[in-house]
């Protein structure tokens, strides 16, 4: 019986395996098509998961100062920070950075936004404090003069 292979035995120097006709070598051959059909699908599957982790998101807004409000005990010389409700926010990591001391406080926003009243930390009337958000993929801050109730302002250059 002729063998098609025959001719690419004559320049590759043998037939195929798979090509032989044996029953072994032909689940060879389809346990291979399995296996790289199967990588194929995960390839093209794993490209689309990425796919959907790159969508662009709404950036979430700076933190706004009038939300803040600190309560400063000039006698310790430490403040303590709460921000109301703000959806966006919700889960974040918030720091709170007194700029002029190199100190500050971490916490966690609730699932409505709101934070605090966070542990003290050190600071008195006019420091610069800069209050960070970090939701993971993004980060919103905003820099404000510290003072007891609402900020007396935003930072300045």
């Amino acid at each position: 019986m002729w063998n098609p292979w025959s001719a690419v035995a004559g320049v590759a120097g043998r037939t195929p395996e798979w090509a032989s006709g044996s029953h072994a070598s032909s689940q060879g051959f389809a346990a291979g098509w399995r296996a790289r059909a199967l990588a194929a699908l995960v390839a093209v599957v794993a490209i689309a998961g990425t796919a959907g982790c790159n969508t662009p998101s709404i950036p979430i807004p700076p933190p706004d100062p009038d939300r803040m409000v600190f309560a400063v005990d000039p006698d310790a010389g430490t403040a303590t920070f709460e921000y109301g409700i703000q959806p966006e926010y919700g889960g974040a990591q918030v720091y709170v950075l007194n700029e002029d001391r190199g100190v500050g406080v971490i916490d966690t926003a609730r699932a409505d936004g709101s934070v605090g009243p966070t542990a003290p930390f050190a600071g008195t009337p006019g420091d610069r404090v800069r209050v960070t958000f970090d939701l993971g993929d993004q980060l919103a801050s905003t820099c404000v003069v510290l003072a007891d109730g609402v900020p007396a302002g935003e930072c300045g250059p």
